[in-house]
């Protein structure tokens, strides 16, 4: 495994080692800043959404908070790198529960209240993490 594969990984892992609001999810933005740091990116999507992004050059990830009316985390989509679609996929069967093999591949998680949904593109790995 080389040391990219191991980064994305290690960060895969912790990401699904949590809960909804370790997520993210649920946060405001005063809380998102506080718990991931200043270097981010703001701004507002196409479909009038704000969001705050942080970009890992290093691992070419990508894990962006979007945010409703009242500043708070209402959806956490993650970013990888297409190579690592075997280990986002073994990591999600391992942690949660399958529950759609349609498109979007969608996962629960009972034990938070969390839904995946998991996109494909020719470059990268969407993870689209929901709170019920």
């Amino acid at each position: 495994m080389n040391k990219l594969s191991f980064l994305l990984c290690f960060y895969f892992f912790y990401f699904i080692s949590s809960h909804s609001k370790a997520q993210g999810v649920g946060y405001t933005r005063g809380e998102i800043i506080l718990k991931y740091g200043n270097n981010y990116k703001s701004g507002v999507s196409k479909s009038g959404d704000k969001y705050i992004a942080y970009i890992d050059n290093t691992s070419r990830t990508t894990k962006t908070f979007y945010l409703n009316e009242k500043d708070s985390c209402y959806m956490v989509m993650r970013l990888y790198p297409k190579s690592e679609a075997n280990s986002v996929i073994k990591l999600l069967n391992e942690k949660y529960v399958k529950i759609s093999d349609g498109v979007p591949i969608r996962y629960k998680d009972y034990e938070s209240s969390l839904s995946l949904d998991v996109y494909f593109s020719e470059e990268f790995v969407t993870v689209e993490i929901h709170g019920d």
